[in-house]
């Protein structure tokens, strides 16, 4: 009688709803975190596993950013937060961990995706962020809480600058409004509030709206002696100095 109590005991134990033990026990431990975010489902390349800014997109005064790494479960959730283990991967980044604060890297409870945040500064000793890149690359680290990585999903990067460069989307304008350069972007975004172009993949009428948009843009801006004296330059300029066209 004594053996059988003791043991009712350990299950009640075990089996009672809400004890942590229960949680740990029934954890599914082919469960894996893999990085990377899904950006789109018609995209040809769903996935990215890079986050990117610019300052130069920021107010004057921004000192720091924020960019976020998307951690991603596969297998069965558990009921409470598990903490999991990001690590710098020194050869691909280039800066050092006084340039950067990493967020808690947590899968909250019953949930399959984590954004962890990174902080980055805008000053990066020994990098001219108006000119280079800076570069932070993490990569996930089995723990005992997951015990297995997914191939090729397993490094996340991340990279800041002050400049304006090249979106992939560019593509999608380039025979309309003509080759990236620093000056042409940032007159679209002045006059058009748009960073990305993908909405004018294959749609001619778009293409050649956001042509016309530009002309009739550029030439108000080069007509008005208001703008006589502006860093832009009168006409407008681009990045070799000669007048911007489109």
């Amino acid at each position: 009688m004594r053996f059988t109590i003791i043991i009712c005991a350990v299950l009640v134990a075990y089996l009672t709803p809400g004890c942590k033990k229960q949680e740990y026990l029934y954890r599914d431990i082919s469960s894996r975190i893999w990085l990377g975010l899904r950006t789109s489902s018609t995209n040809p390349n769903p996935f990215t596993d890079s986050a990117v800014t610019t300052f130069m997109l920021k107010p004057a005064t921004a000192e720091s950013d924020t960019l976020y790494i998307a951690a991603n479960l596969t297998g069965k959730p558990a009921a409470i937060d598990l903490p999991f283990v990001l690590e710098v991967v020194k050869d691909s980044s280039n800066v050092s961990p006084a340039d950067y604060t990493l967020g808690a890297t947590i899968m909250p409870a019953n949930s399959f995706v984590a954004m962890i945040p990174v902080i980055v500064k805008k000053n990066v000793p020994g990098l001219n962020l108006k000119k280079e890149r800076a570069k932070l690359v993490f990569r996930f680290v089995p723990n005992e809480y997951f015990l297995n990585e997914q191939p090729n999903r397993n490094m996340f990067r991340l990279a800041w600058f002050d400049f304006l460069a090249r979106p992939n989307s560019w593509s999608y304008i380039e025979l309309f409004v003509g080759p990236f350069s620093q000056a042409r972007y940032r007159f679209i975004i002045d006059v058009l509030g748009e960073t990305q172009f993908d909405r004018y993949r294959g749609n001619l009428n778009l293409q050649l709206a956001v042509q016309a948009s530009l002309r009739k843009a550029l030439k108000d801006y080069n007509e008005d002696p208001a703008n006589a004296g502006r860093p832009e330059g009168w006409p407008y300029l681009n990045d070799d100095g000669t007048p911007l066209t489109f």
